[in-house]
């Protein structure tokens, strides 16, 4: 399987959470506690998004 680099943009909201958008694939979005955690769930984002 081929690997690519995306890039992945991060913000800390004012609640507290991570919100974070990949920079190639604007239409993944998502948020997260830790940063771990929101780069697992840009990866889900990304996974929905070409299902």
């Amino acid at each position: 399987m081929n690997k690519m680099e995306l890039t992945m943009m991060v913000e800390e909201g004012e609640n507290g959470y991570y919100v974070g958008q990949i920079v190639e694939y604007p239409a993944a979005l998502s948020q997260g506690k830790t940063i771990e955690e929101l780069e697992n769930n840009l990866k889900d984002a990304l996974k929905l998004l070409f299902g």
